[in-house]
C-alpha cells in the first residue's frame, strides 16, 4: 500500500487552510501540529506541525478531510466536538474522531480502518494548535493550482521520454512516469525505424544497455533491426559495427580473416576491429581457463602465475598463430 496516500489524507488539513503570507492582518494564523501513527509500519512516521492562516473566526480544531471524505454524525458538547467520517475513491477509510477547543489552542484525536492498494491498515491521528498571530488568508486553491501544475511540470521533464535512455522500468505500473508510458513506446517506435541503419543503431544500443527489453517491452521485436543494421554494415564494409553488433558475423569473418595472421598484418588489415575484440575475447578464455581450479595449490611459488600466462598465451595463439 503507498503509505503517502494515507499520509496525504491525514495531514490535508495543514495544507488546505492557506498558508500565512503577512505577519499582520485581519485572520488567524496558527500553529498545528500532526502525528500519525499505523499499524505495521515499520517505522514511526515523524510529526508533523507547519503554519496555516484561516479566516478569522473559522478555525473548528477538528481535524480536516480528504474532498473524498464526507465527515457526519457530528456531536458538540460545550467545547467539545466528537464526529464520523467515511472516505471513498482509491483508498476506502472510515473513522471517529474528537476535538477539544480552548479558547487559542485545541487539541483532538481520531481513529480509522481502511483499505487500499490491496492491502487494509488501521491508523491513529494526534493533532494540536495553537493561534500564534495574525495574517492575511489567501484561498488555497490557488496555491494547490500552481503546486499541481509544477509537480506535472517536473515529471513532464522527469519523464521525458528522449531523456530517459530507453530506461522502460521507469514507465511500468506504479513507478514515477507510469502515466508517460504511451508516450514512451511512440518515442521508442519512432527510433527503431531508424536503428535499421547502422550508425543510428549505434546511437541508440550503444549507450543503452536495456535497449533489447525496450523495445520488446513496446511491442517492437529487437532481432529483425539488428538483423538488417548488421546486413547493412556488411555491405558498407563497416567492420566495428560488425564487431559491437554483429556477433555471428564477426566470428565468420576473425575465422577467414584474422585466425591465424600475425598481430601486426591483422592490425594493418581492414578487419582490424573484428580481429582486435576476437584477440580480447581469446585472451579473456585463456584467463578463464588459467583460472579454473586445479589439484595444485595455489601458493606454489609461482606457478599459478605461469599458467596465467600460458592460458593467456594460447588464447592469442588461436587467433594469430605466435
Amino acid at each position: 500500500m503507498d503509505v503517502r496516500k494515507v499520509v496525504t489524507v491525514a495531514l490535508l488539513g495543514c495544507a488546505a487552510a492557506g498558508s500565512a503570507l503577512a505577519a499582520n492582518g485581519p485572520d488567524e494564523l496558527w500553529e498545528v501540529t500532526v502525528k500519525v501513527e499505523m499499524t505495521g509500519m515499520p517505522f514511526a512516521l515523524p510529526a508533523q506541525t507547519v503554519e496555516v492562516c484561516v479566516p478569522k473566526g473559522q478555525m473548528e480544531g477538528t481535524a480536516q478531510m480528504d474532498e473524498n471524505c464526507t465527515t457526519y454524525d457530528v456531536k458538540k458538547s460545550g467545547n467539545k466536538t466528537s464526529y464520523r467520517f467515511k472516505c471513498s475513491g482509491d483508498m476506502t477509510m472510515s473513522g471517529q474522531g474528537e476535538s477539544t477547543m480552548a479558547g487559542n489552542s485545541y487539541k483532538g484525536s481520531m481513529q480509522a480502518k481502511g483499505h487500499g492498494d490491496g492491502v487494509s491498515f488501521e491508523m491513529k491521528q494526534s493533532y494540536s494548535g495553537k493561534r500564534i498571530g495574525n495574517c492575511t488568508y489567501e484561498d488555497p486553491s490557488e496555491k494547490i493550482a500552481d503546486m499541481q501544475a509544477k509537480h506535472k511540470a517536473d515529471l513532464d521533464r522527469i519523464c521525458d521520454p528522449r531523456e530517459a535512455n530507453l530506461e522502460w522500468r521507469m514507465y511500468e505500473a506504479n513507478n514515477v512516469c507510469a502515466d508517460y508510458r504511451d508516450a514512451f513506446c511512440k518515442h521508442v517506435k519512432n527510433l527503431a525505424k531508424d536503428m535499421r541503419d547502422p550508425a543510428r543503431f549505434a546511437d541508440a544500443a550503444g549507450e543503452n544497455e536495456g535497449w533489447h527489453e525496450a523495445l520488446s517491452h513496446c511491442g517492437v521485436d529487437p532481432k529483425p533491426l539488428q538483423a538488417d543494421a548488421c546486413k547493412r554494415a556488411n555491405k558498407t564494409k563497416n567492420w566495428q559495427f560488425v564487431a559491437d553488433f554483429c556477433e555471428a558475423d564477426a566470428k565468420a569473418l576473425a575465422a577467414k580473416h584474422c585466425a591465424g595472421r600475425t598481430y601486426t598484418s591483422a592490425m594493418e588489415s581492414e578487419y582490424a576491429p573484428i580481429c582486435v575484440t576476437y584477440a580480447q575475447d581469446n585472451v579473456a578464455k585463456g584467463e578463464r581457463k588459467a583460472a579454473a581450479p586445479t589439484e595444485t595449490d595455489a601458493s606454489d611459488g609461482g606457478q599459478g602465475m605461469q599458467m596465467l600466462k600460458e592460458g593467456v598465451k594460447e588464447g592469442l595463439k588461436g587467433l594469430f598463430g605466435f
